[in-house]
């Protein structure tokens, strides 16, 4: 099915040298760091993108191997006015961190990941993940969080890079719609001095069971998940208003974090 702009890249062009580095730069966190970009591959993420109203700067397409599907989300974009550069696949190939990109890489901006300017009075539902180490589990976390009406996702100053091509896949383009912030726990701490937010932690020793677990009536809250190998920080925990624990057979030790996260913020939907 040919595309029907009357603006489209029709003939593949050669990317220049500079242009092609700098987008492999992008897979890794520095590049990201040092360009203030981010890159999303492939036609679901884009299709979640354009779903949410999040356009990336420049699309790179591989005309030669896109699908129907994947030209009719060309065509989608640009009627956005999203900038489609058509590619050699060589060329694309290079770019994408994944083996089988669908023929797409986008460059989005990258968002501000400061605390301080991503909080407001109107947040009233944060997911906290201070040493979430895994991007898989950080990209399930932000995509339940999306899920269930959580407005903001903190993860840990020094904890994978929300923007990292692994937790954009995970989260199935979650990050795109939902402000994710990089935060010090003293920072965090200070947020609920500030607020009196609820301070609920995720905790197999937690006294409060899942079936007793309420959103607090009026008050805002943060939903405190620990790493994937050591769970909560003891002065986490000893602030915490609420310590909840899921409970499950002996045959498992413990339930994942992205699990226990999505069957946590589930129970505080609403």
């Amino acid at each position: 099915m040919p595309l029907e702009s009357d603006y489209l890249v029709q003939n593949t062009v050669t990317i220049t040298r500079n242009e092609l580095k700098d987008v492999k730069s992008l897979r890794t966190r520095k590049g990201r760091t040092r360009l203030g970009q981010f890159t999303a591959e492939g036609v679901r993420l884009l299709e979640e993108a354009l779903r949410l109203g999040v356009m990336p700067d420049t699309v790179y397409a591989a005309m030669s191997v896109l699908s129907e599907r994947a030209e009719q989300l060309v065509s989608g974009l640009q009627a956005k006015r999203v900038n489609i550069v058509s590619v050699r696949r060589r060329d694309l190939d290079a770019m994408a961190d994944t083996d089988s990109p669908q023929g797409l890489v986008a460059v989005f901006e990258r968002p501000t990941t400061s605390l301080g300017q991503l909080y407001n009075e109107g947040i009233r539902k944060i997911v906290w993940c201070p040493d979430i180490a895994d991007p898989g589990n950080l990209g399930t976390i932000a995509r339940a969080a999306l899920a269930f009406g959580f407005d903001l996702v903190v993860v840990g100053a020094d904890a994978v890079d929300p923007y990292s091509p692994k937790v954009v896949r995970s989260s199935v383009g979650a990050v795109l719609g939902l402000p994710v912030a990089q935060a010090s726990v003293e920072e965090v701490m200070q947020l609920v001095d500030n607020t009196g937010m609820e301070l609920i932690v995720a905790d197999s020793h937690g006294e409060t069971e899942l079936q007793h677990l309420t959103a607090p009536a009026d008050d805002p809250l943060i939903l405190t998940l620990g790493s994937e190998a050591h769970g909560i920080e003891p002065r986490i925990a000893q602030k915490a208003t609420t310590r909840v624990h899921i409970p499950h057979t002996s045959r498992v030790e413990s339930l994942n974090v992205a699990i226990a996260g999505g069957i946590l913020m589930q129970r505080l939907y609403g």
